[in-house]
């Protein structure tokens, strides 16, 4: 699956997204791996608190989902009972994600991704998703609300309309 989401803001896309990986993780796949890239630290860690209180409030029936730091990092948390590793950062320090591997994408935000001498956005979304395989339950969604024209998402955006890139264009309207 290839979205890119441009939604309204506080719509919900991004609990959405968390949702979605969330059930192929814990129903579907064992060790799958996630990451969460959001436009600064603060806004990757709110995502992550997401899949936390999800896993917290899910039905002791179809299954217990315990998350521990993983290799020691205070961000990545891996699912004890699964293997799923849900790896968190954000384009402010785009090195965090070399050296995992991951089976969904989750970009967040992407109109805000600012390009730098240090970073650039096209740079670690092309990394980021290089590593996906193109297998069955494969995800990478890039969201984000509009946030002028131009910038990565925008451009994106325009080849995903076109037909010129995999993704397929979701839009959902303000109000």
């Amino acid at each position: 699956i290839y979205i890119i989401l441009d939604k309204a803001r506080q719509w919900g896309g991004s609990t959405l997204v968390q949702f979605y990986m969330m059930w192929i993780q814990q129903i579907h796949k064992t060790n799958w791996n996630l990451a969460v890239c959001a436009q600064d630290d603060g806004a990757a860690n709110n995502i992550s608190e997401m899949y936390t209180r999800a896993a917290d409030y899910y039905p002791s029936e179809v299954a217990k989902i315990t998350l521990k730091p993983y290799a020691r990092s205070p961000k990545n948390r891996v699912c004890e009972e699964r293997g799923g590793i849900i790896g968190v950062g954000s384009i402010n320090n785009p090195k965090q994600f070399r050296s995992y591997n991951y089976q969904m994408i989750h970009i967040s935000e992407a109109g805000l991704w600012e390009s730098t001498l240090k970073r650039d956005p096209e740079e670690l979304a092309a990394s980021l998703m290089s590593a996906v395989p193109s297998v069955e339950m494969t995800v990478i969604v890039i969201e984000s609300t509009a946030k002028g024209v131009g910038n990565y998402f925008h451009r994106m955006w325009q080849k995903a309309v076109k037909g010129e890139v995999a993704f397929d264009p979701v839009f959902v309207a303000w109000g």
